[in-house]
């Protein structure tokens, strides 16, 4: 039988049941009419002869005369037609889980008992019972997300919790330093709402907080959807950037709490040890060679409008290109590629910076964003027309260099691409509109 087929014998049978289980009550509560005659409330024996209100047969004596003339219903046919009812309710909740990529027999089990026997450990995410709690987190009540939290809140080790703090044991001297609280969402089968908090104990202030909610259906930013355990004060970043620090060591001490709802939590104390150096090797490996320069440079993407009176010049990666060209033979699912592309980009005319913004590859826009253009602006455009000027234009140039404190911000990878590519801004722009024309043709 075909999956439709079936679905549609589902159907009809809760169709069935619940039309069925209608009728039942009906006739159950119509039941059998006094019809004029006095009965008899408890054993229903016919009083038409009897004066008074006990009853010879069961010697129940009535309330009032009123109290002889009820309706006699039927509370079996009552009690089976509300459970026909609900079965055949039920019997439609389940068909409507059936589909392509979605539950089988996991179908019939209630999400209230499958949020308690669904299995919440890492290794078991691929588990067909944790899959059909993940599907129906949609439809979740709070208080049944709260039970996986809680389950969630006590399968995870402390290894795991230490983690999700990101930050680079050796750091580049002169360059702020980033600290990271991200969990790894993708990590749980069920992912109930919950809450990691990051405090430093060793003076320094430190304090962050990443909420951790059903993510594949909702956004963990929607304030709407906060766990309610969470305080009335201001909003708590999970990203921290240090100030530049000397060289030498330096040890950070931090208190790490995941916490679930009604009051489950879990403390972990970590100490970490970073090393700023001056010595760019002991940071990440440097990675230039022709070949890759002209790779990157042949990837660079720009946009330049003057249109309604909008100036706009946005220089950026062709990401597709990049990864076709650098990364897809090496690429490992999850991690970020190597060399790290990290660059900081600069609009120069002469000796003179008029734009200059740090750019990666993997967010496409780095983290000067939106870019400061106002020198350029007022260097290179006609404040009447609002129109770029040509002449200015024709003597610019573009320089990308390779950043090894943009680099060193995403953890995992070990070396960097610390080329530089230089290049005039009209070589860029006609071979971008090139490139256009191209693809407009195919």
């Amino acid at each position: 039988m075909t999956l439709s087929a079936t679905i549609l014998m589902w159907i009809g049978v809760t169709i069935a049941l619940v039309i069925g289980g209608i009728i039942t009550v009906a006739i159950a509560w119509r039941g059998d009419p006094s019809k004029g005659r006095r009965r008899c409330s408890r054993c229903w024996y016919d009083m038409s002869a009897v004066s008074g209100f006990r009853c010879p047969e069961c010697g129940k004596v009535g309330r009032d005369e009123q109290a002889l003339f009820r309706t006699r219903r039927f509370r079996k046919g009552l009690t089976m037609g509300s459970v026909l009812v609900l079965v055949g309710a039920y019997i439609g909740l389940a068909t409507s889980r059936m589909g392509p990529n979605r539950e089988t027999w996991t179908r019939w089990i209630p999400t209230t008992l499958l949020v308690f026997i669904a299995p919440v450990e890492r290794a078991e995410q691929g588990h067909e019972l944790a899959q059909a709690a993940w599907r129906r987190s949609r439809a979740m009540w709070r208080w049944q997300e709260a039970i996986i939290a809680r389950r969630e809140v006590a399968a995870t080790s402390d290894e795991e919790i230490l983690g999700w703090l990101r930050v680079r044991n050796v750091w580049p001297a002169g360059v702020s330093m980033p600290i990271r609280l991200s969990p790894e969402y993708d990590k749980w089968p069920l992912v109930g709402p919950k809450q990691v908090d990051l405090r430093s104990t060793d003076g320094r202030g430190i304090h962050l907080r990443s909420a951790i909610d059903s993510w594949p259906t909702r956004s963990i930013h929607d304030p709407a959807r906060e766990p309610d355990w969470n305080d009335d004060g201001p909003p708590v970043a999970w990203e921290i950037e240090i100030p530049a620090m000397s060289i030498g060591r330096h040890t950070f001490e931090f208190e790490m709490t995941l916490s679930g709802s009604w009051g489950t939590s879990r403390t972990v104390t970590h100490s970490v040890e970073i090393v700023v150096t001056d010595r760019e090797a002991d940071v990440m490996t440097a990675v230039s060679s022709p070949a890759i320069d002209s790779l990157i440079a042949d990837a660079l993407w720009i946009v330049i409008s003057d249109r309604n009176r909008d100036p706009w010049l946005l220089i950026h990666f062709d990401d597709q290109k990049i990864f076709d060209s650098l990364y897809r033979a090496t690429y490992v699912s999850g991690k970020l590629p190597e060399p790290v592309l990290a660059t900081v980009v600069e609009v120069v005319d002469g000796d003179k910076v008029l734009a200059s913004f740090r750019l990666d590859w993997w967010g496409s826009r780095g983290l000067d964003w939106p870019p400061d253009l106002s020198s350029l602006i007022a260097a290179a455009m006609d404040p009447q027309t609002c129109e770029w000027k040509p002449e200015v234009i024709e003597r610019l140039w573009v320089y990308v260099r390779g950043d090894l404190g943009l680099a060193a911000r995403s953890v995992g990878p070990s070396s960097y691409w610390s080329g530089e590519i230089r290049m005039p801004l009209v070589e860029l722009i006609e071979r971008v509109r090139q490139e256009q024309k191209k693809r407009e043709a195919t």
